[in-house]
């Protein structure tokens, strides 16, 4: 053990030590820049906008003819476009701005009301999953998402969301560096650059542990 805590303690070390830390955040620093310089050159208004994260909280919000939206196995839909040409009329308002999941299913819906369905699609509902049953958003500090800054232990945050990317990591499609990079911080900028596919929220949300406080 002596003979192990003098190496350890030894200048070339010490120096290696720093000059490691150094390279990492260097790397750290120039993952970012690439990504950032993405989501700069590729993530128009619209493709921020195109496919979005939300609470039940916010889709009740929208709960009027007008202005329609409902949760359907976990995913959200903005069927206000649809609202005045329903076959079953004033029914798509039971459950607006609601989980829907269970009245969507049966006879009054063709199976063609599936496929007419994904026109509308929006986004993901963290707080509930695919049998329409809540799940609850727990609220996550800054701090506590700073402490999730490493390779081994892999927290980031999208528009306000924390999710736990650890196990994804191995999995991402631009590599783990690229999502490491973001370890512990606000990734919400490069994760809407056009790098990533419209459906990369459908994946975002099997990782999702809570809401930023």
């Amino acid at each position: 053990m002596g003979l192990v805590h003098e190496i350890a303690m030894t200048p070339q070390v010490l120096a290696a030590l720093l000059l490691g830390g150094l390279v990492w955040l260097v790397v750290r620093a120039w993952v970012r820049s690439q990504t950032d310089s993405l989501a700069a050159d590729g993530g128009s208004g619209e493709a921020r906008s195109n496919k979005k994260l939300f609470l039940a909280a916010e889709v009740s919000k929208h709960a009027s003819p007008e202005d329609l939206w409902m949760i359907v196995h976990g995913k959200v839909y903005d069927v206000t476009p649809y609202v005045d040409t329903h076959e079953g009329g004033d029914a798509i308002l039971n459950n607006a701005g609601g989980d829907n999941t269970d009245g969507f299913h049966g006879p009054q819906h063709p199976s063609k009301a599936h496929e007419m369905l994904k026109e509308y699609y929006i986004g993901e509902c963290l707080d509930a999953d695919a049998d329409g049953k809540a799940k609850a958003a727990v609220s996550i500090s800054n701090a506590q998402l700073a402490a999730h800054g490493n390779d081994d232990d892999a927290w980031i945050a999208v528009n306000g969301f924390v999710f736990d990317v650890t196990g994804y990591m191995p999995n991402h499609p631009g590599g783990a560096a690229a999502l490491a990079a973001w370890a512990g911080s606000d990734a919400t900028d490069a994760f809407y650059g056009d790098q990533h596919p419209v459906d990369a929220v459908i994946e975002l949300k099997k990782h999702f542990i809570g809401v930023l406080a």
